[in-house]
């Protein structure tokens, strides 16, 4: 069965490019759909079989994870500079 592992509607451009690589580097076969002529389809990346999914998901969650981290972080350090 096809399953949606991750969803590029409103995704940032650095976000995508991270999540496919790092997909490619697990050697997970993906594939993207976009939201087509008029907009209404959903974009996104797309793995076949339940067990590519499942690892899939479990390397996007940890990746975003530690983005969600870094950019926190980032964040914190623009707070302090700016209190300056």
């Amino acid at each position: 069965m096809t399953t949606l592992v991750f969803r590029l509607r409103h995704a940032p451009e650095d976000e995508v490019a991270e999540v496919c690589a790092l997909l490619d580097e697990a050697g997970v076969t993906w594939y993207e759909t976009t939201a087509g002529t008029w907009g209404i389809a959903m974009p996104g990346l797309w793995v076949d079989g339940d067990d590519e999914a499942q690892r899939a998901r479990t390397l996007i969650d940890a990746y975003q994870r530690e983005r969600a981290a870094r950019m926190a972080a980032g964040r914190d350090s623009v707070s302090i500079l700016s209190r300056l």
